[in-house]
């Protein structure tokens, strides 16, 4: 198959054109690698947001196990404060009965 033979046009060899290509690619690197930092910048933000989502995690983690620790030390408590109370009760009728004597 015979190659074509290519046509050549004044306005795309003109020198005016051959900068303004060469400016137009210029400008499409620049912004290539300004949008890349822009990205790489989009992704650390998204990194740090990430790890801050798991401290956080863990930071409940840590508020439910204390909360979890202090209600059972509570319960405990009240039972102890009832056990006295009872005790209490037992001293105080027989000190009364002792009283009665």
């Amino acid at each position: 198959k015979p190659k074509k033979k290519r046509i050549r046009r004044s306005e795309t060899s003109s020198t005016a054109f051959q900068r303004r290509k060469k400016a137009e690619v210029a400008a499409l690197r620049s912004e290539v690698q300004m949008l890349e930092t822009h990205l790489c910048r989009l992704k650390k933000q998204e990194e740090a947001a990430r790890r801050n989502v798991l401290d956080g995690d863990s930071k409940a983690f840590t508020w439910a196990t204390k909360a979890a620790t202090e209600y059972f030390s509570r319960t405990q408590a009240e039972k102890l404060n009832r056990k006295l109370k009872a005790l209490w009760e037992g001293q105080r009728d027989v000190s009364e009965s002792l009283r009665a004597v």
